[in-house]
């Protein structure tokens, strides 16, 4: 069974308007270029979901199914990454510009983040 984040659906829902709300997982989302930029920022700063590039394909954001895969298939590959007693952080990462190391070999570069 899958978890949606009901802060993911309510912002496609609100996204997708005059469209009716999405009630079941497989339904297309029917959503623009530019609400998929938006849904994107909001993964990223909302629930903290970082879209890499290769992440950014049609059939990625299809449906709710298909966009609660791609985040589950990413905390899998995380907690493999990141083991439990890892002293790495996946916190929010959202400061000024800045290159954060986050182990041996591996750096991320920050956007500025604008407060509000």
């Amino acid at each position: 069974m899958i978890a949606v984040p009901s802060k993911l659906q309510e912002f496609i829902n609100e996204s997708r308007a005059p469209l009716p709300p999405v009630t079941d997982l497989d339904e297309p989302l029917h959503i623009d270029s530019m609400v998929l930029m938006r849904l994107v920022a909001y993964l990223e700063v909302e629930l903290n979901f970082r879209v890499d590039d290769e992440d950014l394909i049609a059939e990625n954001f299809l449906t709710l199914r298909a966009i609660c895969e791609l985040m589950d298939s990413r905390k899998q590959q995380q907690a493999h990454l990141f083991p439990l007693n890892s002293s790495a952080s996946l916190g929010p990462l959202f400061h000024k510009e800045l290159l954060v190391p986050l182990d041996e070999g591996h750096t991320v570069f920050l956007a500025h983040h604008h407060e509000r």
